[in-house]
């Protein structure tokens, strides 16, 4: 079946902002601290797999492999940049960990359930699942402080767009799978609807960047 235009435009806008975030990002790496960097890498990670989905895949027969060997990548920046907020070494040394045991266990997925060349049914689940708890203890505990308005707060915002990154991760996975399997044209709309949630989150973080760039961060330690 031929994707009809509206499938393909929340696709597009999706790469689009992922492309447009790497931009802004690397236009003001200088004055950005490590967690705005590391969601920068990330918008370029991002943008590579979408680059890739769209203008590649009628060249490579299956671009599969290059995907899930970005996933584990994107996991390590996105823990990053929520550690590098945390107050305390302690704290991000536990973000980080949390990392770590998901590229094990991605690791550990690859050589036994699934292959590369294949759709990760498991780690893809696995990966918006964890980014969706860390961001959303970085959420918990920026309103626990109240440092103020939280959209000037680089800190929440990032959180805040990679909490709905991974929403919309989760119900693209797990619920369209699963609800929508038989019936394609329901199972597309779906996704798209999920892809506007991920362009509406991708904002936030982008908002995140210019706002760093522009006066000094709410630094990590």
């Amino acid at each position: 079946m031929k994707m009809p235009i509206w499938g393909r435009l929340p696709i597009w806008a999706t790469c689009g902002v992922e492309l447009g975030g790497f931009i802004v990002g690397a236009s003001r790496w200088s004055r950005l601290g490590r967690g705005p960097r590391a969601i920068t890498l990330w918008f370029g990670a991002s943008a590579i797999v979408d680059v890739i989905d769209l203008g590649l895949s009628r060249i490579i027969r299956n671009v599969q492999p290059i995907q899930s060997a970005l996933l584990p990548i994107s996991m390590v920046l996105a823990v990053e940049a929520l550690a590098s907020y945390q107050v305390t070494r302690a704290n991000a040394l536990r973000f980080r960990a949390v990392g770590f045991c998901y590229l094990l266990a991605w690791a550990v997925l690859h050589l036994s359930v699934e292959t590369f060349d294949a759709y990760s049914a498991y780690s893809t689940p696995l990966y918006s699942i964890v980014m969706l708890g860390g961001a959303g203890a970085v959420i918990v505990q920026r309103v626990l402080r109240g440092r103020g308005d939280f959209l000037v707060d680089p800190a929440f915002l990032i959180a805040a767009g990679l909490c709905g990154v991974g929403i919309a991760t989760v119900f693209k996975t797990l619920v369209g799978a699963l609800w929508f399997r038989d019936d394609p044209i329901a199972l597309l709309a779906f996704y798209s609807v999920c892809n506007v949630l991920t362009v509406m989150a991708e904002v936030l973080i982008i908002r995140a960047l210019i706002l760093t760039g522009n006066r000094p961060s709410l630094r990590p330690t």
